[in-house]
């Protein structure tokens, strides 16, 4: 199974750039994904 990356307040964990990474992939963790606006 999966383990643990983040722990802490949620606004931590949604911060953390292991959990950003994990979710929303490299590019997107330093990018807004290529939108404008």
């Amino acid at each position: 199974m999966g383990q643990k990356i983040a722990e802490g307040a949620p606004d931590e964990v949604r911060a953390n750039p292991r959990v950003i990474k994990a979710y929303l992939g490299e590019t997107r963790a330093s990018t807004n994904g290529g939108r404008r606006g």
